[in-house]
C-alpha cells in the first residue's frame, strides 16, 4: 500500500508547520499552525484563505462548534528568550474573520471542546482542567482535575453526561480522565507508558485510543465496557501517533510526526501497518468529516486529502441476496501484506478463490 494512492498532496497558502485541521461539514474547515496561522476553505479544500489572527505564536489547538462559532488556543512566549508566558484563547463569532484573545498567564492549555454555545472545557499542563458555562467568558477550575499531574491533551464527549480526556507525557505515562456528571468532576486513571493523543469511541463501550512517544514507538488501549478496565498493546511502529479519526468503523489513520510515517487500521484497530507520507513529510492531524473527506496536516505547510475516486465505494445492506454472483475489487490495491476481497453469491455455500 502506498500512501501516494491514498493521501494526495493539495495546494497550501503556507510553509509554516500546521498543528491542527477542523471541518465542520465536507466543505467548510480550518487548518492552524506556526506563526499564528489560520488557513480557511468553504469548497472542500480546493482553495484557502488566510485568516488574520493579530499573533506570531503557534496555534496548537482548534475547535469549530459550527462555521460560525470557532475557538483556537495560542501558546504565548516570547519570539526573544523563548519563555513560555501562557495561554491565548482565540474566539470568533463570525467564521473567523476576527478574533477576540483571553489571556491565560502561566497556565499552558493543549485541548478545548465545546459541548454547545455556552458549556466548553479546556485541558492542559499538570492535569489542570477548567469549564466555562457562558461561552468562554468565564473559566473555573473543575474540582479534583489535578489529581493527575501530566497534561490533558484531547477530549472526547459521548453524551452530555459522559465524557473522556486523554493525555500523558513523555516517558513517564498515559492518562484518560472520565467524566459522568457533565464535565463537573474527572476521575484520572494511568493506562500505558506513553501519551495518549488520539481517541475512537466505536460506541459506549468498546473505546480505542493511540500513544506513543520518541524513544518508544505506537501504542494503544481499548476498553470493551466503557472504561471501567483498559487493555494496553505494543503496536511494534515506529513513530509518534499524533491524533486518530476513522473512515469508516473499520478503516481508522494516525499520523506519527517526526518519523514521516503514517499508520492505518482496516479492522477497527485489531491490527496496524505503517506506510511512509508523501515525500516522508511528517504529519500531525488527520480528521474526516465523513468516509469520502478527510484531511491530514503536517509540517512545511503540507496538506494532504484522502483520495476516494480511485475506491469503489458501494453500500451492500447486510440482510440482502445478491441477484448474480459477482467480485468486487480488492481493496487496498496496492497492498502489503493483505487485502480485502470482497464477494456476493446468490446462496450461500463453500467459495474457492
Amino acid at each position: 500500500m502506498f500512501s501516494q494512492e491514498y493521501w494526495k498532496p493539495i495546494l497550501s497558502p503556507t510553509n509554516y508547520d500546521l498543528k491542527k485541521v477542523c471541518f465542520v461539514d465536507s466543505s467548510n474547515g480550518w487548518v492552524v499552525g506556526d506563526g499564528g496561522t489560520i488557513i480557511k476553505t468553504t469548497n472542500g479544500g480546493d482553495t484557502w484563505i488566510s485568516q488574520p489572527t493579530q499573533i506570531s505564536s503557534s496555534i496548537i489547538n482548534f475547535f469549530a462548534l459550527n462555521k460560525q462559532n470557532l475557538f483556537a488556543l495560542s501558546l504565548d512566549y516570547s519570539l526573544d528568550s523563548g519563555s513560555l508566558y501562557g495561554t491565548v484563547l482565540l474566539h470568533s463569532t463570525n467564521s473567523g474573520n476576527t478574533w477576540s484573545h483571553l489571556q491565560f498567564d502561566s497556565t499552558f492549555f493543549y485541548s478545548i471542546f465545546f459541548l454547545d454555545s455556552l458549556h466548553g472545557w479546556m485541558g492542559g499542563a499538570y492535569g489542570v482542567i477548567m469549564r466555562t458555562i457562558n461561552g468562554g467568558v468565564d473559566w473555573d477550575l473543575v474540582s479534583d482535575a489535578s489529581s493527575s499531574h501530566l497534561s490533558v491533551l484531547n477530549f472526547n464527549f459521548l453524551n452530555r453526561s459522559t465524557a473522556f480526556a486523554i493525555g500523558g507525557f513523555r516517558d513517564i505515562a498515559g492518562v484518560i480522565w472520565k467524566t459522568t456528571n457533565g464535565g463537573q468532576r474527572w476521575q484520572s486513571t494511568t493506562v500505558s507508558g506513553e501519551p495518549l493523543a488520539g481517541m475512537y469511541c466505536k460506541d459506549s463501550l468498546n473505546i480505542l485510543c493511540v500513544g506513543g512517544d520518541v524513544d518508544f514507538g505506537a501504542s494503544k488501549v481499548t476498553t470493551t465496557d466503557g472504561g471501567e478496565h483498559w487493555t494496553y498493546k505494543f503496536l511494534q511502529i515506529f513513530g509518534e501517533p499524533m491524533a486518530l479519526s476513522f473512515r469508516t468503523a473499520s478503516e481508522g489513520w494516525s499520523p506519527l510526526g517526526f518519523s514521516g510515517t503514517m499508520m492505518y487500521t482496516l479492522d477497527s484497530g485489531a491490527s496496524w501497518s505503517s506506510i511512509f507520507s508523501p515525500d516522508s513529510i511528517p504529519m500531525h492531524d488527520v480528521m474526516f468529516s465523513d468516509k469520502r473527506h478527510g484531511f491530514m496536516v503536517g509540517a512545511e505547510g503540507r496538506i494532504l486529502k484522502y483520495n476516494t475516486a480511485i475506491l469503489d465505494v458501494k453500500e451492500h445492506s447486510s440482510g440482502s441476496i445478491p441477484s448474480n454472483n459477482h467480485l468486487l475489487q480488492n481493496y487496498p490495491n496496492p497492498f502489503n501484506p493483505k487485502t480485502d476481497l470482497r464477494f456476493g453469491i446468490t446462496q450461500s455455500g463453500l467459495v474457492t478463490l
